[in-house]
């Protein structure tokens, strides 16, 4: 790391129970251009262990921490698109993808209740809060339950949002989708296609805001969409047609295919609709 033009203040290296490794630095100086390519090989020679890029996490005045994890079997193809309500210039919608450094990929969805500047405010905390929480190894139900409080003791008028999660162990595929309150997702596994809902409330509304939750098994070659209630024109033959037939698309083709889809068959424009398109493939 030093000959790197890294400062490293600390160094750990764990395994978890399957016996995967990662590599944490916290690190008081990090390059403006890491040539990480090469210090992975390096890392390789060192430990006999393949490591994944790092991911990056920002402390002010301890300096950065990155996260490297053993390689993974699967990697994603992700990518979001949002459109506001007519007559908003923000969307009331917030969608978030990201690793966490230790073999799993995360994808966070809210939707902040009704349009406009309070809807916005009310997707991103419940987003960023969230995601912030998982980054740092909070489960989801405890996760949860903290942007819940958040959210019911904050000042001034209703706050109300839903939350959806997607979780993928990137090493041996097992997934789960949580949703508070929010809209189907549609999954595609193995050229076939299922819609998921869950019977949940919404965040801000009860103290004992409980995830419905649904696990299921990917791979490469399937694809998960998420997406805001404001896409609900969208019906079960539609995602079935159109998985099948952008099966092999781009995670950024598909996504905007499903938006633009969306927007044109919804004819009051009266809400705002992200849809966030999840796509694994071999790492």
């Amino acid at each position: 790391f030093t000959e790197a033009g890294f400062r490293v203040s600390s160094l750990c290296i764990t395994a978890n129970e399957a016996g995967r490794c990662v590599l944490e630095a916290l690190c008081a100086v990090v390059p403006r251009q890491p040539d990480y390519g090469a210090l992975l090989r390096k890392l390789q020679e060192k430990t006999n262990i393949e490591f994944m890029p790092p991911v990056q996490d920002e402390y002010k005045k301890e300096g950065a921490v990155l996260s490297f994890c053993e390689k993974t079997a699967l990697r994603v193809d992700f990518c979001k698109r949002s459109a506001p309500a007519a007559g908003e210039n923000l969307c009331g919608d917030t969608a978030e993808g990201f690793y966490d450094g230790k073999g799993s990929f995360f994808c966070v969805l809210s939707d902040g209740m009704g349009t406009g500047k309070t809807a916005a405010l009310n997707s991103v905390m419940t987003c960023s809060l969230f995601s912030r929480l998982l980054r740092t190894g909070f489960q989801p139900d405890v996760a949860l339950e903290a942007v819940n409080c958040a959210m019911m003791v904050k000042q001034g008028e209703e706050s109300l949002a839903t939350l959806d999660l997607l979780t993928v162990d990137l090493y041996t595929g097992q997934a789960a989708l949580y949703k508070a309150g929010g809209a189907v997702s549609a999954v595609q596994k193995g050229g076939r296609t299922a819609i998921v809902e869950q019977a949940s409330l919404p965040l801000g509304i009860m103290r004992d805001t409980r995830f419905g939750r649904t696990a299921v098994t990917l791979a490469a070659g399937d694809t998960v969409l998420m997406l805001s209630d404001g896409a609900g024109a969208l019906t079960p033959a539609y995602f079935k047609e159109t998985l099948h037939k952008y099966k092999d698309a781009d995670a950024k083709t598909l996504c905007e295919t499903v938006l633009a889809d969306a927007v044109a068959r919804t004819n009051d424009k009266a809400d705002d609709i992200t849809v966030a398109c999840i796509s694994i493939r071999n790492s």
